[in-house]
């Protein structure tokens, strides 16, 4: 969406007056459920349903911060809240779709009936509704992808050629199917256009181009399960970042866990992992864009990495002591105040050896409205790059959710930034 510049944005000398004098910022662990999660975090993902941007967490829980939650929270960066009446079992996934009503928070697992929904549920801001049609008796995973020129959200379900898809009104296949539940999709482009690559119980890691599927890096396949896609640029262009519980790649080569494929070949990722990664995601802390694994191992090598570690470009670096258990879901949330953070679920009960049971948070100390030179001061400067970028559409100005749309949410993230000056 392009944005209008028809308004006059204006700062007052109150907020000019406002900035905040440079200061040290260390990212620390913050818990976000002082009282825990009751069962177990699978899921998380930041949605705006019309009430405001929120962090949905599910899995299977009774639940959060001692607020009654069926399975599903929210969180508005202030306190927890229920999702309606919650849904009946396990939610696995979470993805953001638009069936042609606008986007709806859509959620998949192995749920029993709610509102008529099975394994397969739709928010409406109000209430949970079923998604028509669909034959589901559990799910593995769920996307929204265009891949095919059209949106549609796929579904891997054991029951369906172990993979389909939906447009808002019809089902149909994906290409021949597949031959076991997918964990996880994601787009990558590998140089011939953009495709959605699925990982699972699969013998190899495999790519939709919108008509037929592909087997990618060669006839011989990983030999675990692959449980998480990332992609990720650490500064020589984009990749795909692959992770699970396998030790090797095709043509025998050795990738504890984690392998980097670049549409051209494989590669390790430094010494990759003792046990298993579960979920990746990028975050700033401030220090610039990182890949970051959580899982259940405890050392990448000989270095100790707790449960969560970083990629510094060369080698994985344990992040801030790390936690006492195995993280199993990474997210990345801002709140209202346009201040990112990255947040882990799982079963530990410590982060950094301070109590952080079940969720936590690193908050990032990058400041978004610090666009211009000099680094670390706010100034005349900075405003002028923010409205070249948002007249522009440009990502530095794309500051509040959704990611993609401009409109004035960004101004006032912007301005509220600035108020607050740099760390």
């Amino acid at each position: 969406m392009t944005p209008s510049l028809t308004r006059c944005v204006s700062l007052s000398p109150l907020l000019v007056s406002g900035l905040a004098a440079a200061q040290p910022c260390a990212p620390t662990w913050t818990p976000l459920a002082p009282a825990g999660c009751a069962g177990q975090i699978e899921a998380m993902l930041q949605f705006d349903d019309g009430s405001g941007s929120a962090l949905y967490v599910a899995g299977e829980f009774i639940s959060v911060d001692g607020v009654d939650a069926s399975n599903i929270a929210r969180w508005d960066g202030e306190s927890w809240s229920q999702v309606g009446d919650g849904l009946g079992g396990e939610v696995r996934t979470l993805a953001i779709f638009d069936a042609g009503d606008g986007p709806r928070l859509f959620a998949a697992g192995d749920f029993d009936l709610v509102r008529g929904a099975q394994s397969l549920a739709v928010w409406d801001g109000q209430g949970w509704n079923s998604v028509p049609g669909s034959p589901f008796s559990w799910i593995a995973t769920i996307a929204a992808s265009d891949i095919s020129g059209v949106n549609e959200l796929y579904v891997s379900s054991p029951i369906t050629n172990y993979i389909t898809r939906w447009d808002g009104n019809t089902w149909r296949p994906v290409g021949d199917g597949l031959v076991s539940v997918v964990w996880d999709m994601e787009e990558f482009d590998a140089g011939s256009g953009p495709a959605l690559y699925a990982g699972g119980f699969l013998s190899a890691l495999v790519a939709f181009d919108g008509d037929q599927w592909s087997e990618i890096g060669g006839d011989f396949s990983v030999n675990g399960t692959i449980l998480s896609l990332q992609t990720f640029d650490e500064g020589s262009g984009e990749a795909l970042y692959v992770a699970g519980e396998f030790t090797r790649v095709p043509d025998f080569l050795t990738a504890l866990r984690i392998a980097r494929w670049d549409g051209v070949s494989w590669s390790p990722v430094g010494d990759g992992f003792d046990a298993s990664v579960t979920s990746l995601a990028v975050f700033d802390d401030g220090s610039g864009p990182a890949l970051y694994a959580a899982g259940a191992f405890t050392h990448s090598g000989a270095t100790p990495v707790s449960h969560i570690a970083r990629w510094n470009g060369a080698a994985w670096e344990p992040v801030l002591a790390g936690l006492d258990a195995p993280a199993t879901t990474l997210g990345v949330f801002t709140s209202p105040h346009s201040r990112t953070s990255l947040i882990v679920g799982g079963g530990f009960t410590l982060a950094g050896g301070a109590p952080a049971p079940s969720i936590t948070a690193i908050a990032s100390c990058a400041c978004p409205a610090d666009l211009a030179p000099p680094s670390g001061s706010l100034d005349f400067s900075d405003v002028v790059a923010f409205l070249t970028a948002f007249a522009s559409s440009g990502p530095a100005a794309d500051l509040a959710p959704p990611q993609g749309v401009f409109d004035f949410s960004d101004v006032v993230a912007f301005l509220v930034a600035f108020a607050a000056g740099c760390p």
